[in-house]
């Protein structure tokens, strides 16, 4: 696997981005927040041609809160996940353009899925402006570039293919539960690497809202995402590889699917490049601690109403 993943990156960069938040802070009279995101790059040269950068956006309280029907703001818990959903999707596309001339063709990988249906259950202003537009805009950018990107899941338990037998056997399968796919591919996917074939994902609207402009030209991706399981022990289920149809259009696919079994090997059943920004992007206790003391410093020597809640305070205290 060593040999394999030495030959198949020998050259190649390999993209990722990832996102951590914190907030909206219960510390403060007024809430605040931080998203970070991270991204890195490994061009697997011997002169050890390695990048990485971070960056930080301040989330105010116009950012973390939302109106309500009797004229008041109320806080939205899930805002900064929102924020860094889009920040990471704006990483993304970064990478994508400061990238788009190296050849071979950079790798970006993607922790997650390539469409975005988890956000269906968001109110349609968020689900349009935070998760479909800024995917769409990733694919796009991908497109014109021919960067490939890669959204990858571990241990996936997607029900893609269920749904589907299920619609094209009404009478045989009834109102069975639904099979995870892996559990589905499994028996025949036997050894390290294996991967089923490749599907058009068109699971539900998420797909259809795939649309967009990018640098003057329209894209559409509706049926244009496409899907397959790969074989990485180290899981209970098989891994979902997500990418764009145009790389199998443009006979990249297996270019692709090598670059994603070398990082998974490197990484002992996880992309190496996806675990390096993760590492570069989370924000943990200390540095929730330390994000606080800087805020009450900079509204100390700026003199701003930002003062501690009295409750959390004395938890605070309590608890030392």
């Amino acid at each position: 696997m060593n040999e394999f993943a030495a030959d198949v990156l020998a050259s190649v960069s390999t993209v990722a981005a990832d996102g951590s938040e914190i907030g909206p802070t219960r510390e403060f009279t007024v809430p605040l927040g931080l998203v970070q995101t991270a991204w890195c790059r490994n061009g697997h040269s011997p002169s050890r041609d390695y990048e990485e950068d971070v960056s930080m956006r301040l989330l105010v309280p116009d950012d973390l809160t939302e109106d309500c029907d009797d004229g008041r703001r109320y806080v939205d818990g899930q805002a900064p996940a929102h924020e860094r959903y889009r920040e990471e999707a704006r990483t993304i596309i970064d990478c994508i353009e400061r990238f788009a001339d190296v050849t071979p063709p950079p790798v970006v990988l993607y922790d997650g899925p390539l469409v975005p249906s988890f956000a269906n259950t968001f109110a349609p202003e968020i689900r349009d402006a935070y998760y479909r537009e800024p995917m769409s805009m990733v694919l796009a950018a991908s497109q014109h570039h021919g960067v490939p990107v890669v959204g990858y899941t571990a241990g996936s338990g997607s029900t893609n293919l269920a749904k589907l037998l299920r619609r094209r056997y009404p009478d045989a399968l009834g109102d069975r539960p639904f099979v995870a796919d892996s559990r589905i591919f499994d028996p025949f996917i036997d050894h390290w690497g294996d991967r089923s074939q490749l599907f058009s994902n068109r699971q539900d609207g998420a797909v259809d809202a795939l649309t967009t402009q990018y640098r003057g030209e329209a894209y559409d991706f509706w049926d244009d995402v496409l899907f397959a399981y790969l074989n990485i022990p180290g899981g209970d289920a098989l891994d979902r590889v997500e990418l764009p149809g145009w790389v199998l259009r443009d006979d990249q696919a297996e270019y692709v699917f090598d670059v994603v079994r070398a990082e998974a090997g490197v990484g002992r059943g996880y992309p190496e490049i996806l675990q390096q920004a993760d590492a570069n992007a989370v924000l943990d206790t200390g540095a929730k601690n330390r994000f606080l003391a800087l805020v009450q410093e900079f509204a100390d020597e700026h003199d701003l109403p930002i003062e501690w809640d009295a409750k959390a305070l004395s938890k605070e205290r309590r608890r030392r």
